[in-house]
């Protein structure tokens, strides 16, 4: 069996979505769900359990199914002591299997399962009925009374299984057979739809099988599931092709946007921390924006707008909170440079210097009061170039930082290669089965 589902969802799942449509987004997402289905599909497949009690012939009637004889049997005593799925090909996904057996030429998806005695493991017995699209309940003339084999019949009812009475080794003569029939609908509500005389061949594979193979469930649903999937990656693949142009140019673009320089300007004095710290904050948040409109304008395509869509907010307690960091760091600077020159014990001076030290990074020198440039002294120029140059770097960092992230995108989306998604579309032809 060849299996497209989950190569085709894995192909599915790393395309940048930055390069898709509106239109493309939802195909993509559509698909993608169509691959989780045909995985689905292909991991659920269709069951046909044989219960009934001991000794009633199990095997011999999943031999006949199968058309195989791969089950041992056995005339004298029950021989099925495991749980035997048989299938196609593995793997065969069926609860408390232990025994597996591949027969060739068995529908793709379904697999027969052989059980022991039905009172010997109901309760998996039963989750495998609930499982199971066919149930074969096996009687025979002398144990179709038990209370096991009503009890599977009426498992087989309380589920969505459809339900066929097998009674095996009935007697040749037509009125006893007949007789027999009668109690054994009686007994179980339903007439035997299979009868098998005692010593013949059950000749029902198709009874059983041909409702299960005309299901959607089965291999002709999922063929043309992968049809479908295959052509909505082909077309998908196809217009990541026709994108590439639009990656090109937004790479080019974005390498030619020059990042806008943001920086103290203007005396501070008057002003106070908290309305220059807003300031500064809404001077960052500006150069982001109008980087992103630079970029947009000289892209010039979609694409741009939906790479601008998908890229961070900038966050603004962020760089709030490092401009405090800033603040904090340039009171230190200034603190260690003033003790050269004052005893840092007055309380006058260290007032001063948490209070004002900020305003160093004006860029008019009026800004800084006049006794600060005393507590400096010689250390004023280079202490207040140092912190103007910190302030600069910080507040350059958001618009900065936004134009690595267009980069980022759009060179990821440009490493992606449509060529990956063609292939795994054409996997095995769009089919799930050989």
């Amino acid at each position: 069996m060849i299996l497209i589902g989950a190569k085709v969802r894995s192909a599915l799942e790393e395309v940048p979505r930055v390069l898709l449509d509106e239109a493309h987004a939802r195909l993509l997402d559509d698909t993608i769900d169509a691959a989780a289905e045909l995985d689905a599909l292909v991991a659920e497949p269709s069951l046909v359990v044989v219960v009934g009690g001991s000794g009633s012939g199990k095997s011999t009637i999943t031999n006949a199914i199968i058309g195989s004889d791969v089950a041992p049997v056995s005339p004298i005593r029950p021989t099925t002591t495991n749980i035997t799925a048989i299938g196609a090909s593995p793997p065969f996904p069926v609860e408390g299997a232990t025994e597996y057996v591949i027969v060739a030429g068995l529908p793709a998806g379904l697999i027969v399962v052989d059980t022991p005695p039905w009172d010997a493991a109901t309760d998996i017995i039963t989750n495998l009925v609930e499982a199971s699209a066919v149930t074969i309940v096996v009687v025979t003339p002398s144990r179709y009374g038990d209370e096991s084999t009503r009890e599977a019949v009426e498992a087989v009812r309380r589920s969505n299984s459809a339900l066929v009475i097998v009674a095996n080794r009935m007697p040749d003569d037509d009125v006893s057979r007949e007789q027999l029939e009668d109690a054994i609908g009686e007994r179980l509500g339903e007439l035997p739809q299979v009868v098998v005389k005692e010593g013949g061949i059950a000749h029902f594979p198709r009874l059983i099988l041909d409702p299960i193979i005309s299901e959607d469930t089965t291999a002709d649903a999922r063929r043309r599931l992968a049809e479908q999937v295959s052509e909505a990656s082909r077309r998908l693949a196809r217009f990541l092709t026709a994108s590439a142009s639009d990656v090109g140019a937004l790479s080019h673009a974005i390498d030619a946007t020059v990042v806008p320089l943001v920086g103290p300007t203007g005396s501070w004095a008057g002003s106070t921390w908290t309305e220059t710290a807003e300031d500064l904050v809404e001077a960052a948040m500006g150069a982001v924006d109008q980087f992103d409109e630079a970029v947009v304008d000289a892209g010039s395509t979609d694409l741009a707008d939906r790479v601008r869509d998908h890229l961070p907010a900038v966050d603004r307690d962020e760089l709030m909170v490092a401009l405090m960091s800033w603040k904090q760091e340039t009171s230190r600077r200034v603190r260690d440079a003033a003790r050269l020159r004052f005893r840092l014990g007055k309380r006058a001076a260290l007032d001063l210097i948490e209070r004002d030290s900020w305003l160093l990074a004006s860029s008019e020198d009026a800004a800084a009061p006049r006794r600060m440039k005393r507590l400096l002294g010689r250390e004023y120029e280079r202490t207040t170039e140092a912190v103007r140059s910190e302030l600069a770097d910080l507040l350059q960092t958001p618009a900065s930082t936004r134009q690595q992230q267009w980069g980022a995108v759009v060179d990821a989306a440009g490493e992606y290669r449509p060529g990956m998604l063609f292939a795994a579309a054409s996997a095995g032809g769009g089919t799930t089965g050989a």
